[in-house]
């Protein structure tokens, strides 16, 4: 996931708590904040996850290209 993906997923949950704590509505604005830490909870292991993946798959084919342009 992207820069811009990562920050519109947040972008509700995030919103929503300062909308509600505006109007004192602080139990909205706490279940705001449950919530938005719950998808942190899911993105940030995702993307930790993610990118030693890609890098490790990158390392490969660069490894098969390599290999390939020697013949």
């Amino acid at each position: 996931m992207d820069a811009v993906g990562l920050f519109s997923a947040e972008q509700p949950a995030a919103a929503n708590a300062a909308v509600a704590f505006s109007y004192a509505e602080y139990h909205q604005a706490w279940g705001s904040t449950e919530q938005l830490l719950l998808n942190l909870l899911g993105i940030v292991p995702a993307c930790t996850l993610t990118l030693p993946a890609q890098k490790w798959l990158w390392a490969r084919q660069r490894e098969r290209t390599a290999e390939l342009s020697r013949f």
